[in-house]
């Protein structure tokens, strides 16, 4: 499927500091780290954030929308030479990645159901 929306919220629930998360978001996609929690990556420029709505206890509620409190988001958007179908696979093997050192994560896109566990990993 084709997609006019590319852009991809990826919400993170990491217990450590920012700069670590960037560190090993870096190392997971074999990125180069720009300024400000900024990553590029062959199909991916990406940005980390802290989550204003970050709530220690709200995150840990059961239901779906508990990912709209956790701590860090990522702001994901294709670069241009890269293919739809690349950038889409690159997002769940992060997405994987994150889940496999520990971290919950979930992508919130229009192409959720492209991905692996359909972008959720709680």
């Amino acid at each position: 499927m084709i997609y006019d929306e590319l852009y991809c919220k990826l919400f993170v629930d990491a217990n450590i500091d920012f700069d670590q998360l960037v560190n090993i978001i870096t190392k997971k996609t074999n990125g180069k780290k720009g300024f400000f929690g900024s990553i590029t990556t062959n199909c991916c420029d990406m940005s980390l954030m802290t989550n204003d709505d970050y709530n220690c206890i709200k995150k840990h509620t059961k239901g779906k929308g508990s990912f709209l409190y956790f701590r860090y988001f990522l702001e994901i958007d294709p670069v241009e030479s890269c293919a739809q179908a690349t950038y889409i696979d690159e997002i769940g093997k992060l997405l994987q990645s994150l889940d496999s050192s520990g971290f919950r994560a979930v992508a919130a896109c229009d192409f959720e159901e492209e991905l692996p566990n359909q972008g959720f990993f709680l």
